[in-house]
């Protein structure tokens, strides 16, 4: 038999937290979470596992709720998620949340009134609404919610736990043969790369480690430990120094090339957060190719590394098809300048003259 929960509790309680640690990484999930990354919201999409921007700043194509600013086409995408057929196969659909627009007949209100009234159709299933506190009286009302069961945060499953140590991999850049010298040395804004890569990391508690080949080795002075290419490894680009530092440390990896300068803490944070939710393999999308991912700007899970390790025994060479195949998590900033790696003297000589 179908049911409705609607979750409610106090605001800033941990509702939305417990949603993506519990229900995001099922495939027998669907609906959108709205979590809040680095003060701004975002909605994670579980159908098909993509965290996009949703609060604005401007004004154009935004939908005011109280103080605060939404974008209309998403909006849009997630009203229509809400009356696509295939939400109603999913064991578990979410909607976070139920608010003032709906009570008004506006946002997702006719959405949820299709939804509502299908769910109560099906033999099994469950879906869960996410009210405030003092929203819920009015929204039962509105929605005819009688038989919905009210739950808090703790009426969730156990979340589960890990234990697992993570560690950040900076990956040297191989040959360095377009840009002719070892890229990770490359000094910008005064720091070699690597330098400030672990600088940040430090920030975050988590100890980094310099995968490097032989030759790298044995530069001197460097401040960093390192982790030299295995050779059952080797002659497979960025996988020989992943499975490598994978190899020797048998922990989930941050997983960061030595050639993006763009990248600040702030991205690193992001990363953090949702391995910290519990994502197994996270990857950051491009916004002009939003199938894709940037694969040298990633978390895996120690789980997806060892999926990684048979993936190379069987042939697999490309992190970019091995991530492609997995469907990790993918996320998507406003700007993705940070992205563009850097290669040769030119883009090098172009960040010098900014």
């Amino acid at each position: 038999m179908s049911r409705i929960l609607i979750l409610s509790g106090p605001i800033q309680s941990g509702k939305t937290t417990s949603l993506i640690k519990n229900f995001s990484k099922s495939d027998s999930v669907g609906g959108f979470i709205c979590p809040d990354v680095l003060g701004s919201r975002m909605i994670y999409f579980a159908d098909y596992r993509r965290l996009v921007p949703f609060q604005l700043v401007e004004l154009d194509n935004a939908i005011s709720i109280g103080k605060f600013k939404f974008d209309e086409n998403i909006f849009s995408k997630a009203y229509d998620l809400l009356v696509n057929p295939i939400t109603l196969e999913k064991e578990i659909v979410v909607v976070d949340e139920i608010g003032p627009l709906e009570l008004k007949e506006q946002g997702y209100y006719q959405a949820l009134i299709m939804l509502i009234d299908n769910w109560r159709k099906k033999e099994n299933g469950t879906l869960i609404l996410v009210i405030r506190e003092h929203l819920i009286v009015d929204v039962v009302a509105k929605f005819d919610l009688k038989d919905a069961e009210i739950i808090t945060k703790d009426n969730l499953l156990i979340e589960s736990k890990s234990d697992i140590e993570k560690n950040a991999i900076i990956l040297s850049g191989g040959e360095s043969s377009r840009m002719k010298t070892d890229k990770f040395l490359l000094k910008y804004d005064g720091l070699e790369q690597y330098k400030r890569l672990q600088n940040m990391f430090d920030i975050l508690n988590i100890n980094t480690f310099l995968s490097c080949n032989k030759n790298q080795d044995q530069i001197k002075n460097l401040s960093i430990d390192t982790i030299v290419d295995i050779q059952d490894f080797e002659e497979a680009g960025p996988l020989t120094g992943i499975l490598s530092a994978f190899e020797k440390l048998q922990s989930d990896l941050f997983v960061i090339g030595c050639d993006y300068p763009h990248v600040a803490i702030d991205h690193l944070l992001i990363l953090k957060q949702f391995a910290d939710y519990g994502f197994n393999e996270i990857a950051f999308m491009n916004n002009d190719r939003v199938d894709e991912v940037e694969p040298l700007i990633c978390f895996l899970s120690k789980q997806s590394l060892n999926n990684l390790k048979l993936f190379y025994a069987e042939g697999g060479r490309s992190l970019n098809k091995f991530l492609q195949q997995i469907n990790p998590l993918k996320i998507q900033l406003k700007n993705d300048s940070f992205l563009r790696s850097f290669d040769t003297p030119e883009d090098y000589q172009s960040y010098c003259n900014i």
